[in-house]
This record gives structure tokens, sequence and C-alpha cells, in this order.
């Protein structure tokens, strides 16, 4: 589908990546403070234990498996740094990273349905909200971003 071009969607493209530049930095400034006291710990450290060659359901702690998906994130961690320092604040900056290229996935795919200019713009609201109050990688962040994109495929 070819769109035409019209003279009013330039300053709109601006006004959506300096949207874009504003919920990414006020995001990354975000991920310095906080705690969150109840799950970031256990997600970090079942990966921990699984990038250290635990066997998935056998002998590491969560009976989720989301473990797998991320531990290669918490290998890398450690084998840069060689110790566990800052790695809750490396999870987190993976994460929003994480979430630029699933609004990415959505641009994309929202792109056969839509203008590129709102195509552009429905993946915002997921970038800039934090789901259960947690930027990190979790079985229920996994999961709701996933599940978006399937949505978006149907």
């Amino acid at each position: 589908m070819n769109e035409v071009k019209q003279p009013h969607t330039k300053p709109l493209l601006l006004v959506i990546i300096v949207m874009y530049i504003a919920v990414f930095a006020l995001n990354w400034n975000r991920l310095h403070y906080g705690v969150e006291i109840s799950d970031e710990a256990f997600y970090v450290a079942d990966a921990y234990i699984v990038s250290n060659g635990a066997i998935p359901f056998t002998n590491n702690w969560g009976a989720a498996g989301s473990a797998l998906i991320y531990s290669p994130i918490v290998k890398f961690f450690t084998a840069t740094t060689g110790e566990t320092e800052g790695i809750y604040l490396f999870m987190r900056q993976a994460f929003l990273i994480y979430k630029a290229l699933v609004a990415g996935v959505l641009v994309l795919l929202f792109k056969r349905n839509f203008p590129f200019l709102l195509s552009l713009l429905l993946p915002l609201p997921y970038v800039a909200l934090s789901m259960h109050s947690m930027d990190n990688f979790s079985y229920n962040t996994l999961s709701l971003s996933l599940l978006l994109i399937c949505n978006v495929l149907l």
C-alpha cells in the first residue's frame, strides 16, 4: 500500500521521534533509582544459577523456565566483569533495550494495517509504562511482551 506523502507528516514524525527520545531518556534515568523488593532478585538469581550450569527444571529455583531465555545475558555480564556487582542495573538496561526491540517489531507489524505515523505512535505506551512496576526480565514481563506481539499478529 503506497502512502500519499503530505506536507504535515514531517513535523509529526519529528514530534514522535522526540517523544521516543524523551521516553527512553526518562526510562534510562529511572533505572538507577527505586528498589523492587519482591521478585527482581529472584529472577536474576534464577538466571544466574542456570547460567552457572544448573539443570533447568531439575536443580534451579524457578519452575517457570523463563530464566532459560535471559540467562545468556547474565552469563555475558558475569563473563565480562568477573563478578556480579552491578548486575541488577545491567539487567534493567538490557530489559530497556529489549523493550526497544519489541517496540520496533510492533512498528513493523502495525505498519501492515495502519499508516506509518500511527504505527510509530502505537508502541509508545508499551515503552513508557513499566509492567508490574518492574523494569527487568521475568516470566510476567516477557509473557506480556510476547502476548502483545501475538495479538498484533492476529
